[in-house]
């Protein structure tokens, strides 16, 4: 798995449109089961599991915020995470070339969500955490990754949210 799996998982909901891809736990399953997030066989059926990943998206949603703002997340939001990380049952694992990574004993939404905090661990640990962030535009919250030099991107993308934010800094300029 990767960041992708991650900026994905957040892009679920299209903010702007207010369209929401999981609508149904078992949409929700399919796009995890899709992902190797859980497995083949297992199903989410269950409305409390599509709210327990929702809660979480959002969460995650928040501490990308912070990426660019340099801000510390809502305690709530990192509260979310921790306890989703308390039901993956994260583990230290062992791969065939010796490396150690973190890795989900619980299956299911918990197991399929603990994969997704043992991504974000791993990026934490490269130095590329940071790099995933959500769009400025208060109304887009769109999770991408910057491959910016300097990591100062601020939108999801510079011809339409980037344009504008500049053309309302702009009037609000030419206003005062």
């Amino acid at each position: 798995m990767s960041l992708d799996t991650i900026v994905e998982f957040v892009n679920t909901v299209d903010l702007e449109a207010d369209e929401e891809l999981f609508t149904d736990p078992s949409i929700l399953g399919r796009w995890m089961n899709r992902r190797g997030l859980i497995g083949k066989e297992e199903r989410i059926t269950d409305q409390r599991d599509l709210a327990i990943a929702l809660e979480f998206r959002e969460a995650l949603r928040q501490v990308l915020v912070c990426h660019h703002d340099q801000c510390e997340p809502p305690r709530s939001s990192l509260d979310v995470l921790e306890e989703a990380g308390r039901q993956a049952q994260l583990t230290v694992a062992f791969e065939a070339d010796g490396k150690s990574v973190l890795a989900p004993r619980a299956a299911g939404i918990d197991g399929g969500l603990g994969r997704l905090l043992a991504d974000a661990h791993a990026a934490e640990l490269s130095g590329e955490w940071g790099r995933l962030k959500v769009c400025s535009n208060d109304g887009c919250r769109w999770a991408f990754y910057d491959e910016s030099r300097n990591q100062s991107r601020r939108w999801c993308r510079m011809e339409i949210c980037g344009n504008r934010a500049k053309v309302k800094a702009h009037r609000a300029r030419r206003s005062a």
